[in-house]
């Protein structure tokens, strides 16, 4: 990746100090960008998993579609908790 000269001198003449705050930055959004795809693995796997498991027990479309609505609540309620950690 190519840098134009302005750019490098603009960089050169950052204090120490706002290369370190820069650095610390890009420090905290790797780490946020971690949490994020964690949160993001973690629902996938909830999905995944909980959603086939919850609605293949019912034998019965009538019964299926009865709780289909209350299954999509505790869906939500349980993905938000998920994002809230």
């Amino acid at each position: 990746m190519g840098y134009s000269n302005e750019q490098l001198l603009k960089f050169l003449s950052l204090s120490n100090k706002k290369l370190k705050r820069l650095k610390q930055n890009i420090k905290n959004v790797r780490i946020q960008r971690n949490e994020f795809k964690s949160k993001l693995d973690e629902i996938e796997w909830y999905l995944n998993n909980n959603i086939r498991e919850r609605f293949d027990k019912y034998d019965y479309p009538s019964d299926r579609e009865c709780c289909e609505l209350q299954g999509k609540k505790e869906i939500k309620e349980d993905i938000l908790r998920i994002i809230s950690k």
